[in-house]
């Protein structure tokens, strides 16, 4: 073996360390605990913060919020095995929305293969992305739930 090359004894991937089942789903919880109030507070104000700091405008920042908010409530409420589809169904819902929007008060119709592309198009990309934000958050909560049990050990008040 050469002296540039690591030794693959020594080398742990991050889900070997902390020891994540990579078949997992993550999804809203319906139950929240402490570790989950916390890493959704965090990112709650990390994302207001980031709003803030590129001084976006308040309808663009209750838009992007409410959108985050629905895919929660939604993601809490689906099974499982159809989170990415209920996901794909919120982007469909909100863009939806915003076409018959635009058509009923600004008269503004862009046509009905337009409207169609541009609904499941747009909707489809936004819901995936909105939901992959929103599982990603229990993600981390689930990543700090292990490590606070390596540090701590197993206690009944890290567990679901």
């Amino acid at each position: 073996m050469s002296r540039l090359e690591p030794d693959k004894s020594d080398l742990h991937t991050l889900r070997e360390i902390l020891q994540i089942d990579s078949r997992v789903t993550y999804k809203v919880t319906r139950r929240f605990d402490l570790i989950n109030v916390f890493v959704v507070t965090f990112f709650c104000s990390a994302i207001l913060g980031i709003f803030q700091a590129c001084q976006m405008p308040l309808q663009a920042q209750a838009a992007i919020i409410g959108v985050i908010g629905l895919m929660a409530v939604v993601q809490m409420f689906s099974p499982e095995s159809q989170v990415r589809l209920a996901a794909i169904g919120v982007g469909w819902f909100v863009v939806g929305s915003v076409e018959v929007y635009q058509s009923a008060i600004h008269h503004v119709f862009i046509g009905t293969l337009s409207s169609a592309c541009l609904i499941f198009g747009l909707g489809s990309l936004l819901g995936y992305c909105a939901g992959t934000a929103v599982a990603g958050v229990f993600l981390i909560s689930d990543y700090v739930r292990v490590v606070l049990q390596n540090i701590f050990g197993s206690r009944s008040q890290f567990k679901d």
